[in-house]
């Protein structure tokens, strides 16, 4: 086992980074999404990577999984809840038929839900289903209006998918992530890489993510905006 993390472990210093459980980094470049998809290859535990993307947006702005969809041995399921981006979401992947696209946001309840966006846009990285995330920004909550949307919740799209399991999940929420990834945790589907976007997150949030996801057996590297966490099992040597 430590052979093997020393390995990993000097293959994300090669990329510029150092690991641990709870570090932080105040900025880095590596490809981590890139890292950890090498680690479920290597793994040997499943034969298809299970994706799912929450705040897909249009799949170009700031997405770390855009070179990486479309290989073979993944199968990715991204969700994005706005009109606009998500026409252009569906039309960029049209003709793959291992990403699946799908309309919708992700919350506590189904059915007709709301967020909040800027005013002047007609669908922006900035929406989201937290109320208060205007402040993040400085501006007054007059400057968001209030958008209706459909949502799903994790049980009900997991469901609809027929799947138990979950390799990789990415969350780009607007300070709604760590809410968002509770709930696939209380499902019991705990994914073996997680990445979400941890900048918008208040303090509460931010700790309680660092100390559940330790507690669950993942180890952490922080960059400017994100939280990156991978299951320490991913390091085991696989059974022959």
């Amino acid at each position: 086992m430590k052979h093997i993390n020393l390995i990993i472990g000097n293959l994300i210093k090669w990329f510029g980074y150092q690991v641990g459980r709870t570090f932080r980094f105040p900025q880095c470049e590596a490809d981590l999404i890139g890292i950890g998809f090498a680690l479920l290859n290597a793994s040997k535990k499943t034969k298809l990577i299970r994706v799912i993307q929450i705040g897909a947006f249009d799949g170009e702005l700031g997405d770390p999984l855009k070179k990486h969809l479309g290989k073979s041995g993944i199968y990715a399921v991204l969700i994005e809840p706005q009109t606009v981006p998500y026409e252009k979401l569906k039309n960029k992947y049209s003709a793959l038929s291992n990403v699946e696209t799908k309309n919708v946001a992700i919350a506590s309840e189904s059915g007709e839900i709301s967020m909040w966006a800027p005013l002047k846009n007609e669908g922006s990285p900035f929406a989201s289903i937290s109320r208060k995330h205007a402040n993040n920004f400085g501006k007054s909550r007059d400057a968001f209006k209030e958008i209706k949307v459909q949502a799903v919740t994790p049980n009900d799209l997991l469901a609809s998918l027929a799947w138990d399991s979950v390799d990789l999940l990415q969350v780009d929420t607007e300070g709604y992530d760590w809410a968002l990834i509770r709930m696939f945790f209380d499902l019991g589907i705990e994914p073996s890489v997680i990445n979400f976007e941890r900048i918008h997150l208040d303090k509460p949030d931010s700790q309680e993510s660092l100390a559940l996801l330790k507690k669950r057996g993942y180890s952490i590297i922080d960059t400017e905006y994100d939280r990156f966490a991978y299951k320490d099992t991913l390091l085991e040597w696989p059974k022959l």
